[in-house]
């Protein structure tokens, strides 16, 4: 059945949505960037070498263990203190940031795109980490290190959603710091 072309006129006349004021490529660069800017994932691991008295905090003992069992770090006695230091392999990944980073975010994929009122988008994407510390995947740390475990297995599967103000003199700047939806992993 074909339409009378005067019948697809008031849907050609209908005002676009808000969500099309800014392509999704725009609305990538915007969030990337914003992501670039921000520093990268750490395990806060910053004050090298690290004494640990005997009796004090399991988690950080464990989380001691962890970079031992995982190669970025050796284990020395001195008396009764263990005394921590980062081995060779531990050092490369210390330089520069110092700390032991594992990785930045990335937009993996754009999920949804909604305006939310005039001006106003909610855009969900998944992640990805870009320049991944091989070791992030060792089970030892993931255990010890829950942030980075949440991360690590969060990649592909958690949304995160940001809020763009595509009001402001046209140019569209985000309105608060991308958070996840929800945790699926």
């Amino acid at each position: 059945m074909k339409l009378p072309l005067l019948a697809l006129l008031p849907l050609v006349l209908l005002p676009a949505p808000a969500c099309a004021t800014a392509a999704p490529a725009e609305y990538r660069r915007l969030i990337q960037d914003f992501l670039d800017a921000e520093p990268p994932y750490c395990l806060g691991e910053t004050q090298w070498p690290v004494v640990s008295r005997s009796g004090e905090a399991p988690w950080l003992a464990g989380r001691l263990h962890a970079l031992v069992d995982a190669g970025l770090a050796r284990r020395s006695q001195n008396g009764r203190q263990a005394v921590y230091r980062l081995s060779k392999t531990g050092e490369q990944w210390y330089a520069g940031n110092g700390d032991l980073c594992y990785g930045r975010m990335e937009i993996g994929r754009i999920n949804h795109i909604e305006a939310i009122n005039d001006g106003m988008v909610a855009v969900s994407y998944y992640y990805r980490l870009k320049g991944l510390a091989p070791w992030a995947y060792h089970p030892t740390l993931r255990f010890a290190f829950s942030e980075m475990d949440q991360m690590v297995g969060g990649m592909d599967k958690t949304r995160y959603q940001v809020i763009i103000n595509t009001a402001l003199g046209g140019a569209p700047k985000l309105q608060n710091y991308p958070s996840p939806v929800e945790m699926d992993y």
